[in-house]
């Protein structure tokens, strides 16, 4: 019985941790100033971008993007660990009884 708690807590804390780093990679996203519109010639090239911007879009940082990284790819880890304990426990259950 325990076993199963520890499972169902350890789903819970994967899933929210993948949940907190979308609201991670949410917020840089929302941070970002807006993308610089750019002014094409007639040939097609660039040509300029209006005011003292630069014509680069804008990029999440990056210790937002490890953050985010971190968090759902401990969350995933939680999840996946405990699919792969079902599965070899099931695996075992089926080995003992047949």
């Amino acid at each position: 019985m325990t076993r199963r708690w520890v499972r169902a807590l350890a789903v819970a804390v994967g899933f929210v941790l993948f949940g907190v780093a979308r609201l991670v990679w949410w917020t840089a996203e929302r941070a970002l100033p807006p993308t610089p519109e750019v002014h094409w010639s007639s040939g097609g090239g660039m040509s300029w971008c209006p005011g003292d911007r630069s014509c680069d879009p804008p990029v999440i940082p990056g210790g937002a993007v490890a953050v985010a990284a971190a968090l759902a790819g401990a969350g995933v880890v939680l999840v996946v660990a405990v699919l792969v304990d079902v599965a070899l426990r099931g695996r075992a259950r089926s080995d003992a009884g047949g």
